[in-house]
């Protein structure tokens, strides 16, 4: 997400490439909170106060991705646009059950 631009993107509108070593099966059973759920849950434990402070200048993921962050739960990160920012990022991490 790029709310400086209004710009998201989902799934396979994606631009990054995957991992070398490919990508395992997340076992949807597990996962009963959603990508959606993880962003508002973020918001409300400081995100959006990063991205105000920010003036919506920045990037927004959220990931899940158990076997490359060791755990299960959405990664929530703020990504602010300018460089001379020296907190450019903030992130969450949102339990994904």
């Amino acid at each position: 997400m790029e709310p400086e631009y209004g710009y998201v993107m989902w799934g396979g509108d994606d631009y990054r490439r995957p991992p070398f070593f490919g990508w395992k099966d997340i076992n949807l059973k597990e996962v009963t909170v959603t990508a959606e759920d993880a962003l508002h849950m973020a918001e409300k434990l400081g995100g959006m106060n990063t991205r105000q402070s920010w003036e919506n200048k920045c990037k927004i993921d959220v990931q899940l991705w158990p076997q490359g962050f060791e755990r299960y739960a959405w990664r929530v990160n703020y990504w602010n646009n300018d460089i001379s920012n020296e907190n450019r990022m903030v992130e969450f991490w949102i339990p994904a059950k």
